[in-house]
């Protein structure tokens, strides 16, 4: 129920921009560039963490791992998505 008013919201803000002359492809490169900008700023801070504290192997990098491989699957679908849309 909550998942649905949050897509109706976004559905609405989208709209919203897209009245004063955003385009939604817009709103997704935004968004993807911001996505890429947080991970950066992460992936410093974990290098930096791991510098300080020595970390081998621990669950920290697996977690990394698996989000950094999840973050990438999600940036070559946006990708996609921009592509389509700029056709």
């Amino acid at each position: 129920m909550l998942v649905g008013a949050i897509q109706r919201l976004q559905l609405c803000v989208l709209q919203r921009h897209g009245k004063i002359g955003v385009e939604k492809r817009d709103i997704l490169v935004d968004r993807v560039g911001e996505a890429r900008d947080a991970r950066e700023t992460f992936r410093s801070s974990l290098e930096r963490f791991q510098s300080v504290i020595d970390t081998p192997n621990t669950g920290l990098q697996k977690k990394y791992d698996t989000i950094s491989e999840a973050y990438n699957k999600s940036v070559n679908a946006a990708n996609a998505c921009v592509t389509a849309l700029t056709r």
